[in-house]
């Protein structure tokens, strides 16, 4: 689960990072201790606690690696984020069977 924030910074960091992930397809994400991330785009969630107790926000997204690991990601951990989809990348991931690439179908 990813960390709950009220701090201004956290807040607006946690905006970027959710428009830098692709909400469907192949994310690449890099970590701040400079791990890399690739796969496909399972879940995303982005949310506030609605005031109770004060506002607070989250954001996390769940990919699914070329090894077909689960990863979660905490937006607070993300340096960077882009979509990784190319014709090779998704004809690879399909062929591995992580995805069906609805644009040669």
């Amino acid at each position: 689960m990813a960390r709950w924030t009220s701090s201004i910074d956290d807040i607006l960091k946690i905006r970027l990072v959710a428009r830098q992930i692709p909400l469907d397809g192949i994310a690449r994400i890099v970590l701040l201790d400079d791990t890399v991330v690739e796969g496909v785009i399972r879940e995303v969630n982005v949310g506030n606690s609605g005031g109770y107790g004060g506002w607070q926000y989250y954001g996390e997204c769940q990919i699914e690696t070329k090894k077909k690991k689960l990863r979660t990601v905490d937006y607070l951990d993300v340096r960077s984020a882009s979509n990784a989809w190319s014709k090779e990348t998704a004809a690879e991931y399909e062929q591995l069977g992580l995805l069906v690439d609805l644009q040669r179908s």
